[in-house]
């Protein structure tokens, strides 16, 4: 088995620990007070999504990219219609990243430095997906004004943000 499937599996197997983790650091966090008064339930539910679409999103990069950003940027507009601000949600959005590298290199997988730099390389896969997150999370968000129908129709702001997004993130890491 490949180190980078075995972080998968570990994401897969782990990810009811590392919601519970972050559902801890997420209520206690001084920069999260928006998420103090939300049931544990709820919280769960918010983050263990993110672990399986992240799961489920590696393999499949490309083919995922529209599911993925849409579904965010609806994540994005229902944080607005909570009324959660949007400096809360991006930064619970990064302590569930921070949480999954923690969780990772504590359990012993990374022995030497091929190891680190395989490491490294399924981070970079992860920041990639992260950096989409919270863009289109950030975009949902100040869609909200719009109507759902309005925003998601053929051809219409979803589209186009989407494919503008598309093209000029790959253009930019190539």
């Amino acid at each position: 088995m490949l180190l980078h499937d075995k972080f998968i599996a570990l994401i897969e197997t782990h990810a009811e620990l590392l919601t519970r983790n972050w559902i801890k650091e997420v209520k206690n966090n001084p920069l999260t007070p928006g998420y103090k008064d939300l049931s544990e339930d709820d919280l769960h539910f918010r983050v263990f999504d993110v672990y399986r679409r992240l799961s489920a999103w590696l393999p499949q990069e490309e083919t995922a990219f529209r599911q993925t950003a849409e579904h965010y940027m609806k994540l994005g507009r229902a944080r607005a219609h909570e009324g959660i601000k949007l400096s809360e949600v991006l930064y619970a959005t990064a302590l569930s990243k921070v949480e999954l590298w923690k969780y990772i290199r504590s359990q012993g997988i990374i022995n030497d430095a091929i190891d680190m730099y395989r490491a490294l390389e399924f981070f970079r896969r992860i920041d990639s997906f992260y950096d989409k997150v919270v863009y289109f999370i950030a975009t949902g968000y100040e869609s909200s004004h719009m109507e759902e129908h309005e925003v998601f129709k053929k051809s219409g702001f979803f589209d186009k943000v989407a494919d503008s997004f598309a093209h000029w993130f790959v253009k930019d890491i190539k």
